[in-house]
C-alpha cells in the first residue's frame, strides 16, 4: 500500500516522519516537484486503472434527489 500525504507544513512532515521511524515503515519524503516525469505520470495512470470502475457492478440506477438527504 502507499500513502501519499502532500503537505508543506515541516512540522507535519517531521512528525510524520517520526511515526514512520517508530513503526518501523519505509517512507520517503519527495520536493515538491511541479513537473512529473513521463514515467511516474504513466505509473500513476495504471494505478488508477486499476480501480476504475471497480463498483460499477454494484450501481443499481437509483440517483437520489439533491434534497433528499433532508426530506427523509
Amino acid at each position: 500500500m502507499v500513502l501519499v500525504i502532500e503537505t508543506n507544513n515541516a512540522e507535519a512532515i517531521q512528525a510524520l516522519s517520526e511515526v514512520a521511524k517508530a513503526l518501523k515503515v519505509t517512507f520517503r519524503v519527495e520536493p515538491d516537484a511541479t513537473e512529473i516525469t513521463k514515467e511516474e505520470r504513466k505509473r500513476r495512470a495504471a494505478v488508477v486503472s486499476k480501480f476504475k470502475g471497480g463498483l460499477k457492478k454494484y450501481f443499481t440506477g437509483y440517483q437520489p434527489g439533491k434534497h433528499e438527504w433532508y426530506q427523509q
